[in-house]
């Protein structure tokens, strides 16, 4: 490796990772999320999945500085298009999040990555995510906090935002979630299954270094904040917190599309 590619790797690996599956229905929620990230973190990096042309030369006109595209064709593979035919677009894009994760990983060999819903806004700093994942944990989950029906039939773990390393335990889980969603996922819930989030619920049982969130601010919503918690929420310090967790991000969103 050159000095100017370790020098580059270097700037890459101190960067916190997100990436998106975006397609021209959310088009201006993604420029809505790229612009809060720029706004409230010091040095990131946005990965955007472009599932069609529009939303990738959209993107690419307007050349972000810390946004990098990708086109749908560089993720997929011979699975993928199988079961492409087979799903609807939202199921699809649900299909595409573990290999999308575990291309970046592997591919662009970032060190860790968090996956965003693209209708996800950063009301601050992302930081305290990172530093709740920690160095130790493999995997990043946010859980949630909903009432007994939706977590039964929905999932105890929210997959609109999910992080992954690019170390032994996390490939092994991200390759079983790929596993998993590439042989069933449908928005109807079915038995012990739901989309791609349901099969969360096995994560912590199946593999080590899984980290649940105990932040309120990381990925709140109107349905685990308001609808079926009663936490307390108020302004102090010029910033809105969740009980004593300052929000972080918030899903653009209401009602919730479950």
């Amino acid at each position: 490796m050159s000095s100017h590619d370790s020098k580059i790797k270097n700037v890459e690996s101190k960067c916190q990772h997100f990436c998106i599956i975006v397609g021209k229905n959310y088009l201006f929620k993604a420029i809505a999320l790229y612009n809060s990230l720029e706004r409230n973190a010091h040095n990131f990096r946005l990965w955007i999945c472009c599932i069609d042309n529009l939303t990738y030369y959209t993107f690419e006109m307007m050349n972000l500085s810390h946004a990098k595209l990708i086109k749908l064709e560089k993720v997929e593979d011979r699975q993928l298009l199988k079961v492409k035919k087979e799903r609807k677009i939202n199921e699809y894009c649900w299909t595409l999040k573990a290999p999308l994760i575990h291309y970046l990983l592997t591919t662009r060999m970032l060190d860790s990555v968090v996956y965003c819903d693209a209708d996800i806004y950063f009301f601050s700093d992302p930081t305290p995510l990172f530093d709740e994942w920690g160095g130790k944990s493999s995997v990043f989950l946010c859980p949630q906090r909903d009432s007994d029906w939706v977590e039964k039939n929905y999932g105890l773990y929210q997959a609109g935002l999910i992080g992954f390393k690019n170390d032994k335990d996390g490939l092994k889980s991200l390759r079983w979630w790929r596993s998993q969603c590439l042989d069933w996922c449908f928005a109807n819930p079915v038995e012990d299954k739901f989309g791609d989030q349901k099969y969360l619920d096995k994560l912590p049982t199946l593999f080590s270094n899984i980290k649940i969130s105990n932040h309120l601010g990381i990925n709140a919503a109107p349905w685990n904040c308001i609808y079926n918690n009663d936490y307390k929420i108020e302004k102090f310090s010029n910033h809105l917190h969740i009980e004593k967790d300052p929000l972080d991000c918030f899903p653009l969103r209401v009602p919730p599309d479950i």
